[in-house]
């Protein structure tokens, strides 16, 4: 037992730090930002739904306090979460004190799902919420009586952090109540009660400092309410697409490969022998699927939720505790049954793997930015010209200061757009200008080419006007799945991760 219980720790630990340095993400230019320069500040009260879910802003503003204004200390909660999800499926099957392939195949799915893998390192609240969600309905189905407060405690605090997890949480506490009510009803109850305690705390706190006890509630409902029902505005998926996305998500997924479907099907055969707990995982896994595709996020109109990977995060506990539980009856009586089995998860493992090394552009932008941002602070005597958005990302990772030698061509999109303009009108905070300078060169990121510089038209504009010698700053990287035929892909749009950057040199 020594000897095994050695390896399948050295395996899961091995494996888990492997896929969280390889495929480290960290910031990615969007929500994250606001995240983290909010979590920095903490200086006004908020003015978007972001600044909002306080327990990701103070978990990130306290590994600030620990670490700096680093992008480390900012993925920190993120892949804190991460592990506490980990671990709560790890305690489900009772691993690593019982090392059956079956366990053993739940916590390596656990750490290879795409999903997990590619946000466990991405600064935010809906993770941070999904950590919280898993490990909530571990203890609620696991636990001893007292375990089960901590749980409904657990989803409390889940449902502070990320709005959306109202829908999960509703979900799993109704199908557990419904399944077996003798036993989950307390939790279901207990979960209503700290999840009004924690709101009406919320509100306690936005009255006392801001003077709205409904500050949360009246951002949140404004967010998106002028977009068409059948539009999601952050992907600009509209129409039938819209309606269709879930079972294209279903089918076949960047996030969860064949993963949900595999287990909804092969659940359904054997769903005699599943336990009340596996049945509640599996319906309530079901439903939160159906209703994150095609409920609404308010009850008075038709508005579904949008169309994001990350809301999905709560499924992994479904689908690493319940696929290889399924896969095991299945293949039961088969002769060689634990090769038939060890074989279906070993592919579904290596075809995780495969989809997280296949990553594209997501996110890359911001890594051609810091190799921008590091050219001009070796530079100090020369002046850049850079957009909106690679600034603002030069921004976070420079520990929200302006780099001293980079600047942006004043106009709409700076008043609009730069991060560090994104105050009130009352803001305590003086607004940006860019001084006029002799400029020694222009920091091209060529990932923001295909967005048109994000709407930065005076940059544009500038560009087209003023050509020179250029010097790749930044390399063209290639997807990790494809690094070892690179020489064949060479050059091939679809190979290509990161189209890097230049310096468009002026005065040479």
């Amino acid at each position: 037992m020594g000897w095994r219980f050695a390896f399948s720790l050295a395996v899961a630990t091995g494996l888990f730090l492997l896929t969280t340095t390889l495929f480290w993400k960290g910031y990615v230019g969007s929500d994250d930002m606001f995240y983290a320069r909010y979590a920095f500040l903490f200086h006004r009260q908020p003015i978007n739904v972001w600044e909002c879910r306080l327990p990701a802003i103070l978990a990130i503003r306290a590994a600030f306090h620990m670490l700096g204004p680093t992008e480390l200390a900012a993925a920190l909660p993120t892949l804190f979460a991460s592990v506490l999800g980990i671990g709560a499926i790890a305690w489900y099957v009772g691993w690593p004190r019982e090392l059956s392939w079956r366990a053993n195949s739940a916590v390596l799915l656990a750490i290879t799902t795409p999903l997990d893998v590619a946000y466990q390192t991405v600064p935010g609240a809906s993770f941070i919420a999904a950590g919280l969600l898993l490990c909530g309905s571990v203890l609620i189905l696991r636990g001893s009586p007292r375990l089960t407060a901590v749980g409904s405690a657990f989803f409390a605090f889940a449902f502070l952090t990320h709005e959306v997890s109202c829908f999960y949480i509703a979900i799993f506490c109704v199908t557990a109540a419904l399944i077996d009510w003798r036993r989950y009803l307390r939790p279901l109850v207990l979960s209503a009660i700290f999840s009004a305690i924690v709101v009406v705390g919320q509100g306690i706190y936005y009255k006392l400092n801001f003077g709205d006890a409904l500050l949360r509630l009246k951002l949140t409902s404004v967010e998106g309410a002028d977009h068409p029902a059948l539009l999601d505005p952050d992907t600009h998926i509209s129409g039938m697409a819209l309606l269709l996305w879930p079972i294209k998500n279903l089918i076949f997924s960047k996030v969860f490969a064949c993963e949900i479907l595999l287990t909804f099907c092969c659940a359904a055969i054997v769903w005699r022998k599943l336990g009340n707990q596996e049945r509640i995982l599996l319906v309530s896994g079901f439903l939160t699927w159906f209703y994150l595709g095609y409920g609404s996020k308010v009850p008075w109109t038709y508005r579904p939720l949008a169309r994001d990977y990350h809301f999905y995060g709560p499924l992994t506990l479904m689908i690493s505790v319940l696929l290889p539980l399924c896969l095991g009856y299945l293949f039961e009586r088969r002769p060689r049954s634990k090769l038939y089995m060890l074989g279906s998860i070993g592919s579904v493992v290596a075809l995780n793997l495969a989809l997280c090394a296949a990553a594209g552009h997501w996110g890359q932008d911001v890594r051609v930015s810091a190799s921008m941002l590091r050219y001009a602070l070796n530079h100090p005597a020369k002046t850049f010209l850079t957009d909106v958005p690679t600034m603002n990302q030069m921004y976070v990772i420079n520990g929200f200061r302006l780099p001293p030698n980079v600047i942006c061509r004043n106009g709409p999109a700076v008043q609009n757009d730069l991060l560090a303009n994104k105050e009130p009108a009352d803001s305590r905070l003086p607004r940006v200008t860019f001084p006029e300078a002799k400029l020694d060169g222009i920091l091209l990121n060529l990932e923001h080419i295909a967005t048109g510089f994000g709407g930065d038209q005076a940059f544009a504009d500038y560009l087209k006007t003023h050509q020179g010698a250029q010097e790749r700053v930044a390399p063209v990287r290639y997807r990790i799945l494809l690094l070892p035929v690179r020489r064949f892909v060479a050059g091939k749009s679809f190979a290509i991760r990161s189209e890097g950057g230049e310096v468009v040199k002026l005065n040479d």
